[in-house]
């Protein structure tokens, strides 16, 4: 099996519970908080697939971070632009941001909520 370098940012312990069980086969990064060390985990390891949430509790650094926050730090300090990205929020403004922000540098970025991630059972597994 392929094994992945997954970034995960989620603040719900039930959706962070249903991406380890998803994914323990791959080496995630879980963070539930938008801090300096998630900046720092982003600009120096390589992921091959991004999870973005937008809605995350509680807000830090005197500002309202949210999943577009970290879209914009991608695309402005042109990081992961390899990755492939899905936006997993059920916020749909909020999701729909964060697609505009990375598509529009080129991104390979995806909306799928939660609930039909989820729902649909998440990802094939590569087998090798």
């Amino acid at each position: 099996m392929l094994k992945l370098k997954i970034f995960i940012l989620e603040d719900s312990e039930s959706r962070i519970e249903y991406f380890s069980k998803k994914f323990d086969n791959h080496d995630l990064t879980i963070r539930t908080e938008i801090t300096p060390i998630v900046y720092d985990i982003l600009k120096n390891q390589e992921f091959d697939i991004l999870f973005l949430d937008h809605d995350i509790q509680p807000p830090t650094l005197n500002i309202v971070p949210n999943g577009n926050t970290i879209a914009k730090y991608l695309v402005e300090n042109k990081l992961q632009s390899h990755a492939i990205v899905y936006v997993h929020s059920m916020n749909p403004i909020g999701a729909n941001n964060i697609v505009k922000t990375l598509d529009k540098a080129g991104y390979e970025v995806q909306w799928i909520p939660f609930h039909l991630l989820k729902q649909c059972g998440g990802f094939n597994e590569a087998k090798s």
